[in-house]
């Protein structure tokens, strides 16, 4: 029995080594991906959610600003209401 390596087992151990490490890998970054394509979905989901709330946060701001343009003019009309009729308003 001999106790040298040759260039033919040499080349064998590391065609061996290179398709388990390629296997490795291989399934490695199939992991990855699997996780990555999960968390660009629940992701998108988050997004989705939020530019609900944002529309819903928008639309509310113009009924506010609407509102409170309609309680100036009422407020206008009651205090001109009141100096032609002469009532003292009390706040």
């Amino acid at each position: 029995m001999s106790n040298f390596v040759t260039k033919q087992d040499l080349k064998g151990e590391l065609n061996t080594f290179g398709a388990k490490l390629f296997k490795y890998f291989n399934k490695e970054f199939k992991a990855i991906h699997t996780d990555f394509e999960q968390l660009r979905g629940e992701f998108g989901g988050l997004q989705t959610t939020v530019d609900a709330y944002a529309g819903q946060v928008e639309i509310y701001h113009h009924e506010s600003v609407a509102r409170d343009a309609q309680v100036d003019r009422i407020q206008r009309w009651v205090e001109k209401i009141a100096q032609k009729t002469g009532v003292k308003l009390e706040y």
